[in-house]
């Protein structure tokens, strides 16, 4: 049996240059971030990037940063309520599959 895991190289305000996608794997954790920085960055990259996306609770930061409002979204099926409350313009999907 093979894992896969990431691990970040740099932190994100470290990022220079043109990126093509950007993509937030996080840990469960994620789901309590409110960092303003990371917020301005994640919409400055949205208007930059070919494609931004989230893995599992990296749900919360992009709605944290408004980038979900008026959009369906999923999350960790544990999860989808809290994400549904705190983030009132998100259109949660429970059962995307």
């Amino acid at each position: 049996m093979s894992v896969l895991t990431f691990l970040a190289r740099h932190h994100f305000n470290k990022v220079e240059g043109m990126c093509d996608s950007v993509l937030l794997v996080c840990g469960l954790s994620t789901r309590s971030v409110r960092d303003t920085a990371l917020s301005a960055w994640l919409k400055k990259m949205a208007d930059e990037v070919r494609r931004l996306g989230a893995v599992c609770v990296g749900s919360f930061l992009l709605a944290e940063a408004g980038l979900l409002n008026g959009r369906r979204a999923t999350t960790h099926w544990k999860f989808g309520r809290q994400l549904e409350t705190r983030y009132r313009g998100v259109r949660v999907e429970h059962e995307p599959l």
